[in-house]
């Protein structure tokens, strides 16, 4: 059988230069979050996990997914690029920005979303659901150490002074213009 870094590298060099390069963003961006994030081959895709800091017996939760890892993956179809995203503390991570997925264009699955539009994809909103999982891992930690947090994170300064919300909403204003792959919805 082939090692991960075989498998993951033969469904790289089979998918599209577009996904290629869309999953070198996407390591980029779940590196600079999760630098103890492992690569991973998981499902048919390529992604990472991520270790949870409080330990959570696996045998106390439904299920075939061990809790104590938090997976992204991605996945190339024709109709677009699906990003998987499992994580035991917050299931429902999508729902938190569902109204700007949907308006730029993501279609919401029950373990994911799907882009299909040409443009470009829309890596601010992703780089959000990105520090929103990163959030939940950190305040789940702090519960397993018995800390609470009390403070929100500071927003950082974007170009021309913007927070990193004004910098989002103003990207997903451009994206939501966009037209869909193959003419409609």
């Amino acid at each position: 059988m082939a090692s991960l870094s075989d498998q993951a590298q033969a469904y790289l060099k089979k998918a599209s230069p577009r996904f290629r390069e869309l999953y070198a963003t996407f390591e980029r961006a779940v590196r600079e979050r999760f630098p103890d994030a492992e690569a991973s081959f998981q499902f048919r895709m390529p992604g990472w996990r991520v270790r949870r800091r409080r330990r959570v017996d696996p045998a106390s939760v439904v299920g075939t997914l061990d809790p104590n890892w938090v997976q992204i993956y991605l996945e190339e179809r024709k109709f677009g690029t699906i990003l998987h995203l499992w994580n035991p503390i917050d299931v429902n991570g999508f729902r938190k920005r569902k109204a700007d997925l949907e308006r730029v264009g993501f279609k919401l699955m029950a373990d994911g979303i799907a882009f299909n539009r040409k443009s470009e994809y829309p890596m601010g909103l992703v780089a959000a659901l990105l520090e929103d999982l990163k959030m939940s891992l950190e305040e789940d930690g702090a519960r397993g150490a018995a800390k609470a947090t009390t403070e929100p994170p500071v927003p950082a300064a974007g170009r021309g002074g913007e927070t990193r919300d004004e910098a989002l909403r103003r990207q997903l204003d451009e994206w939501a213009a966009e037209p869909p792959m193959g003419g409609g919805d």
